[in-house]
């Protein structure tokens, strides 16, 4: 009976086998599509400086902050690429502000290759000290695309009572794929 039983069991694991190789079970992989980098974080000024009141604040990220590690599905071969200039103005921003408050800018990112993309950027903030970027890319490598990261400040001068006027942000990692830029 035991000897049946075992018998009968080779005989499944035999026939599923033979299926699995003839069917292919082991499929080519789905490509990657898109670029994925992480986004190395950065010191940002904050002009005039966040204080209680609410106001117009704009954050300049350049140069301190960049995209690294980064891996195209579409093998273009480029590997990070360095924020030339990111300006984000909040129209009405302030230490009391609440989650939603949002602002906009555009800047451009010049990758390894030396190639420049131009691109803009919607920032919504979620908490205190914690926004969701996005960021899209209008024209030069990747164009079309845009991609979403969540982002953590610490603050480096100031305060409420005395003007916050320097950010450290942080956050990462973030994924470019086909999109169109909302407004």
């Amino acid at each position: 009976m035991v000897k049946i039983v075992l018998v009968r069991r080779l005989v499944i694991v035999g026939a599923v086998l033979t299926g699995v190789l003839a069917t292919g079970a082991c499929a080519a992989p789905t490509p990657i599509s898109g670029l994925t980098c992480q986004l190395a974080g950065g010191a940002a000024t904050v002009i005039p400086g966040i204080g209680n009141a609410p106001g117009s604040q704009t954050f300049h990220l350049s140069r301190s902050g960049g995209l690294g590690f980064c891996v195209d599905g579409g093998g273009s071969g480029i590997t990070s690429g360095n924020i030339v200039s990111l300006p984000v103005t909040f129209p009405s921003l302030g230490c009391l502000s609440t989650a939603g408050t949002s602002g906009a800018g555009s800047g451009q990112i010049r990758w390894s290759n030396w190639s420049i993309s131009d691109i803009s950027v919607q920032a919504v903030l979620t908490s205190p000290l914690t926004l969701t970027l996005t960021l899209f890319i209008d024209n030069g490598p990747f164009e079309g695309t845009s991609g979403t990261t969540t982002m953590k400040a610490t603050v480096l001068s100031g305060d409420c009572q005395t003007p916050i006027t320097a950010e450290f942000l942080a956050g990462g990692p973030i994924h470019f794929t086909a999109s169109q830029m909302v407004t």
